[in-house]
Protein backbone atom coordinates (compact mmCIF):
# COMPACT_ATOMS: atom_id res chain seq x y z
CA UNK A 1 0.00 0.00 0.00
CA UNK A 2 3.06 2.20 0.29
CA UNK A 3 3.20 4.81 -2.48
CA UNK A 4 -0.36 4.17 -3.69
CA UNK A 5 -3.14 6.73 -3.52
CA UNK A 6 -5.97 5.81 -1.22
CA UNK A 7 -8.89 7.04 -3.34
CA UNK A 8 -11.61 6.85 -0.63
CA UNK A 9 -9.50 8.97 1.72
CA UNK A 10 -8.81 11.55 -1.02
CA UNK A 11 -12.51 11.77 -1.89
CA UNK A 12 -13.51 12.08 1.77
CA UNK A 13 -10.92 14.81 2.41
CA UNK A 14 -11.91 16.83 -0.66
CA UNK A 15 -15.61 16.40 0.14
CA UNK A 16 -15.15 17.60 3.73
CA UNK A 17 -13.08 20.61 2.65
CA UNK A 18 -15.68 21.59 0.05
CA UNK A 19 -18.50 21.16 2.58
CA UNK A 20 -16.69 23.40 5.07
CA UNK A 21 -16.19 26.08 2.42
CA UNK A 22 -19.84 25.86 1.32
CA UNK A 23 -21.10 26.02 4.91
CA UNK A 24 -18.81 28.92 5.75
CA UNK A 25 -19.89 30.81 2.62
CA UNK A 26 -23.54 30.11 3.40
CA UNK A 27 -23.06 31.35 6.96
CA UNK A 28 -21.48 34.56 5.69
CA UNK A 29 -24.18 35.27 3.11
CA UNK A 30 -27.36 34.44 5.07
CA UNK A 31 -28.59 36.69 7.84
CA UNK A 32 -31.40 34.86 9.76
CA UNK A 33 -30.17 33.77 13.21
CA UNK A 34 -31.50 30.21 12.85
CA UNK A 35 -29.51 29.76 9.63
CA UNK A 36 -26.33 31.04 11.26
CA UNK A 37 -26.69 28.70 14.23
CA UNK A 38 -27.54 25.66 12.11
CA UNK A 39 -24.73 26.37 9.63
CA UNK A 40 -22.21 26.86 12.43
CA UNK A 41 -23.39 23.64 14.09
CA UNK A 42 -23.07 21.75 10.79
CA UNK A 43 -19.60 23.26 10.26
CA UNK A 44 -18.59 22.12 13.75
CA UNK A 45 -19.97 18.60 13.25
CA UNK A 46 -18.23 18.18 9.88
CA UNK A 47 -14.96 19.43 11.34
CA UNK A 48 -15.17 16.96 14.24
CA UNK A 49 -15.88 14.12 11.81
CA UNK A 50 -12.87 15.24 9.78
CA UNK A 51 -10.68 14.83 12.86
CA UNK A 52 -12.11 11.39 13.60
CA UNK A 53 -11.72 10.31 9.96
CA UNK A 54 -8.11 11.42 9.95
CA UNK A 55 -7.38 9.65 13.23
CA UNK A 56 -9.00 6.50 11.86
CA UNK A 57 -6.98 6.73 8.64
CA UNK A 58 -3.74 7.15 10.57
CA UNK A 59 -4.69 4.41 13.03
CA UNK A 60 -5.12 1.98 10.16
CA UNK A 61 -1.53 2.70 9.08
CA UNK A 62 0.25 2.18 12.40
CA UNK A 63 -0.02 0.24 15.62
CA UNK A 64 -1.47 2.55 18.25
CA UNK A 65 -1.91 1.75 21.92
CA UNK A 66 -4.94 2.89 23.88
CA UNK A 67 -3.01 5.62 25.69
CA UNK A 68 -1.62 7.18 22.54
CA UNK A 69 -5.06 7.16 20.90
CA UNK A 70 -6.51 9.06 23.85
CA UNK A 71 -3.69 11.62 23.72
CA UNK A 72 -4.04 11.97 19.94
CA UNK A 73 -7.76 12.52 20.31
CA UNK A 74 -7.27 15.04 23.11
CA UNK A 75 -4.71 17.01 21.10
CA UNK A 76 -6.93 16.89 18.01
CA UNK A 77 -9.88 18.28 19.97
CA UNK A 78 -7.76 21.07 21.49
CA UNK A 79 -6.39 22.01 18.07
CA UNK A 80 -9.88 21.89 16.54
CA UNK A 81 -11.35 24.13 19.24
CA UNK A 82 -8.44 26.58 18.99
CA UNK A 83 -8.78 26.68 15.22
CA UNK A 84 -12.52 27.28 15.42
CA UNK A 85 -12.02 30.04 17.98
CA UNK A 86 -9.35 31.61 15.81
CA UNK A 87 -11.55 31.31 12.69
CA UNK A 88 -14.33 33.14 14.54
CA UNK A 89 -12.34 36.40 14.31
CA UNK A 90 -12.30 36.62 10.50
CA UNK A 91 -15.90 35.40 10.29
CA UNK A 92 -17.05 38.14 12.67
CA UNK A 93 -14.98 40.71 10.78
CA UNK A 94 -16.47 39.64 7.44
CA UNK A 95 -19.96 40.10 8.87
CA UNK A 96 -19.34 43.52 10.44
CA UNK A 97 -16.74 45.35 8.37
CA UNK A 98 -17.32 47.41 5.23
CA UNK A 99 -16.66 45.81 1.86
CA UNK A 100 -13.00 46.84 1.37
CA UNK A 101 -12.03 45.44 4.79
CA UNK A 102 -13.97 42.20 4.31
CA UNK A 103 -11.53 40.97 1.69
CA UNK A 104 -8.60 41.34 4.04
CA UNK A 105 -10.50 39.40 6.71
CA UNK A 106 -11.32 36.64 4.21
CA UNK A 107 -7.63 36.08 3.42
CA UNK A 108 -6.78 33.81 6.41
CA UNK A 109 -9.82 31.60 5.76
CA UNK A 110 -8.73 31.09 2.15
CA UNK A 111 -5.24 30.18 3.37
CA UNK A 112 -6.74 27.67 5.83
CA UNK A 113 -8.90 26.04 3.14
CA UNK A 114 -5.94 25.72 0.77
CA UNK A 115 -3.69 24.37 3.51
CA UNK A 116 -6.28 21.79 4.62
CA UNK A 117 -6.63 20.69 1.01
CA UNK A 118 -2.87 20.32 0.69
CA UNK A 119 -2.65 18.33 3.91
CA UNK A 120 -5.53 16.05 2.87
CA UNK A 121 -4.12 15.31 -0.57
CA UNK A 122 -0.59 14.84 0.79
CA UNK A 123 -1.78 12.47 3.53
CA UNK A 124 -3.76 10.50 0.97
CA UNK A 125 -0.71 10.16 -1.27
CA UNK A 126 1.73 9.26 1.50
CA UNK A 127 0.69 8.53 5.05
CA UNK A 128 4.12 9.63 6.30
CA UNK A 129 3.73 13.20 5.03
CA UNK A 130 2.48 15.97 7.32
CA UNK A 131 2.96 13.84 10.42
CA UNK A 132 2.52 16.97 12.54
CA UNK A 133 -0.51 18.30 10.70
CA UNK A 134 -2.23 19.19 13.97
CA UNK A 135 0.60 21.57 14.79
CA UNK A 136 0.42 23.03 11.27
CA UNK A 137 -3.25 23.87 11.84
CA UNK A 138 -2.47 25.15 15.33
CA UNK A 139 0.25 27.42 13.92
CA UNK A 140 -2.30 28.78 11.41
CA UNK A 141 -4.60 29.58 14.32
CA UNK A 142 -1.87 31.50 16.16
CA UNK A 143 -0.72 33.36 13.04
CA UNK A 144 -4.34 34.17 12.25
CA UNK A 145 -4.78 35.74 15.69
CA UNK A 146 -1.71 37.92 15.16
CA UNK A 147 -2.91 38.86 11.66
CA UNK A 148 -6.43 39.74 12.78
CA UNK A 149 -5.28 41.82 15.77
CA UNK A 150 -2.90 43.70 13.47
CA UNK A 151 -5.66 44.18 10.92
CA UNK A 152 -8.08 45.46 13.57
CA UNK A 153 -5.44 47.90 14.83
CA UNK A 154 -4.70 49.18 11.31
CA UNK A 155 -8.42 49.54 10.59
CA UNK A 156 -8.92 51.51 13.79
CA UNK A 157 -5.97 53.82 12.96
CA UNK A 158 -7.48 54.54 9.53
CA UNK A 159 -10.93 55.15 11.05
CA UNK A 160 -9.50 57.61 13.58
CA UNK A 161 -7.60 59.41 10.83
CA UNK A 162 -10.78 59.61 8.74
CA UNK A 163 -12.73 60.99 11.72
CA UNK A 164 -10.03 63.57 12.39
CA UNK A 165 -9.93 64.66 8.74
CA UNK A 166 -13.73 64.74 8.60
CA UNK A 167 -13.97 67.00 11.68
CA UNK A 168 -11.31 69.43 10.45
CA UNK A 169 -12.97 69.92 7.02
Amino acid sequence: MKGRFRLPYICTSIYVILQNIILLTGTLLKKPPTTEVSNFFAFLVISVFTVFTSIHAEASQAVITGDSLIWDLLIAIIVLLTTLASAALPVAAIRQWPKKWRYSALFPLIILALWLGLIGVSKAADSRSHMLWLFEIFSWAMLNMIYMVSLMTIKRIFEKADEKNGLSD
